[in-house]
């Protein structure tokens, strides 16, 4: 995996020290964002909240284990990285998305907590969803299919 956990926690202790509010890069496809102060919870570890986004459709690639039962890549949104997924923002609120809901290049359509790091998964097109994979709160590996979309 072309981000790893060891990079973002560095990128995240330089974006600290100094004193950034927001820090983005991309390498190999993927696009990183850190926020100070944006994710539902705290980061105490280095004193600054993160939420990454990353394309979710980037990370099935040649040899990605999109963990689709041989459906093509493009027709799932596929977790970016290994955590718990969040299908809405807190308890509170409502989920990201639902089987039906259209779908826009670029949102939110839930997030994955790794090491106290939030990760938006963004869709990476314009589509439907049509149908989740993934519970709330569920544990998800790198590359599990989240949801299905039709285009």
């Amino acid at each position: 995996m072309a981000v790893s956990i060891e990079s973002l926690i560095s990128s995240m202790k330089w974006a600290a020290k100094s004193h950034l509010d927001e820090y983005g890069y991309e390498v190999d496809g993927y696009r990183v964002t850190l926020r100070r102060g944006t994710a539902p919870a705290a980061s105490p570890d280095f004193g600054v909240s993160v939420v990454t986004e990353v394309e979710a459709g980037s990370v099935a690639g040649p040899g990605s284990p999109a963990g689709d039962g041989g459906k093509d890549a493009q027709n799932a949104i596929t977790a970016p990285l290994s955590g718990i997924c969040y299908l809405s923002k807190d308890a509170d609120s409502a989920p990201f998305v639902t089987a039906g809901d259209s779908i826009a290049k670029g949102q939110t359509v839930c997030l994955i907590e790794a090491m106290k790091v939030m990760t938006s998964v963004v869709a990476e097109a314009d589509g439907t969803i049509a149908a989740l994979r993934v519970e709330d709160g569920a544990t998800v590996e790198a590359g599990s299919v989240l949801f299905e979309v039709r285009p």
